[in-house]
C-alpha cells in the first residue's frame, strides 16, 4: 500500500496519521514536509505520530521520526507513537527509541 500522511494541527500539537508502508523513497519527502511544518509553527510543542494504519516502516522512516523528535525536543516538546502495530512497535522497542518516544 503506498504511503499517505493525513496531517492535523490544532494550538501548540501537530497530529500526523500515517498510512501504508513509509519506504526510503517516500520518507525523504516526509521528513521534508515536517522540518518545513515545524518550521512554519514554532510554537508546536507536541507531536503525535498514528501509526494504527501504518504497515511498515523502513529505516529512512524511523530516520524521518527522530529528526522530527530531535526538533520537537529542542523546543522542550515530547513526541508520541500512537496505536503501532506489534511489528511496528517492536521496531521501536528493539532500537530503544522508545525511552526518548512515548509509545501509546
Amino acid at each position: 500500500m503506498r504511503f499517505r500522511a493525513e496531517i492535523h494541527q490544532a494550538d501548540t500539537s501537530l497530529h500526523i496519521a500515517l498510512q501504508g508502508e513509509l519506504r526510503a523513497d517516500d520518507a525523504r519527502q516526509f521528513k521534508t514536509e515536517i522540518d518545513e511544518l515545524l518550521v512554519a509553527s514554532p510554537t508546536t510543542k507536541h507531536l503525535v505520530f498514528d501509526c494504527s494504519q501504518l504497515e511498515f516502516i523502513s529505516s529512512a522512516g524511523i530516520g524521518a521520526v527522530m529528526n522530527a523528535y530531535r526538533l520537537i525536543r529542542d523546543r522542550g516538546g515530547s513526541v508520541e507513537i500512537h496505536s503501532p502495530q506489534d511489528h511496528i512497535r517492536e521496531i521501536f522497542v528493539m532500537s530503544r527509541l522508545d525511552s526518548l518516544i512515548r509509545l501509546s
